[in-house]
């Protein structure tokens, strides 16, 4: 397994969450573009990208890339957002606008917050073959009874959340005020066995054809 990433801090974490399998040689980590990917021409069986194509500009470019270091028949795995279609009942007001300016930060950095609904078709332009796409759905509802499971899903989503605030509330976008409302709205939806909260990702599956192209 290779992996790569464009910020060498994030590879530094890579580098502690890995540590037994890069000591095995289980796992190579690299630095890198995804629009200049540094490996040799159909290299690899298979490439995954999780949660990449929301903060690049050109996405097809970087599937170009990926199609380039594939093996012919190699499998592309994708999963991206579509944050457009997250629903939370009851109506938490703070989170909808806190939503909205961690969505229009994303446009401002180049990315494409709902570009899960575009997999299909960016696949298909990036030259790849055998295209499925499914959603991923995520929820929160009364099935969910467990209060600590509850707590856990959560804070997941909270923590996902925060992690814009300093850059929004750097740019002027959110509030401390804003902040402090919106995880007061996730704690309550935390404590409400009625409440919902659902969101879909989409995922393509695809494959490099096969031949000389």
């Amino acid at each position: 397994l290779t992996g790569l990433d464009f910020s060498e801090a994030q590879l530094a974490k890579a580098r502690e969450l890995l540590h037994a399998e890069l000591a095995a040689g289980a796992v190579e980590l690299r630095q890198g573009s995804a629009y200049e990917l540094p490996f040799p021409d159909a290299s690899f069986d298979g490439v995954c990208l999780i949660w990449v194509l929301e903060h690049l500009s050109d996405s097809v470019r970087a599937l170009r890339e990926a199609r380039r270091v594939l093996r012919p028949g190699g499998v592309l795995s994708v999963t991206e957002v579509f944050n457009a279609g997250l629903r939370v009942e009851p109506p938490c007001p703070a989170m909808a606008t806190y939503w909205m300016a961690f969505n229009a930060l994303q446009r401002q950095l180049g990315g494409v917050p709902d570009v899960g609904a575009e997999l299909a078709a960016l696949a298909a332009a990036a030259g790849f073959a055998d295209i499925q796409l499914r959603t991923l759905p995520v929820r929160m509802d009364a099935r969910m009874s467990d209060p600590a499971r509850r707590r856990e899903f959560v804070s997941y989503w909270r923590t996902l959340w925060l992690s814009g605030t300093e850059q929004l509330q750097s740019r002027g976008l959110v509030s401390p005020v804003l902040v402090d409302a919106m995880q007061t709205e996730f704690t309550a939806l935390a404590e409400n066995p009625a409440a919902i909260y659902d969101y879909s990702a989409w995922q393509v599956a695809a494959r490099r054809p096969s031949g000389t192209d």
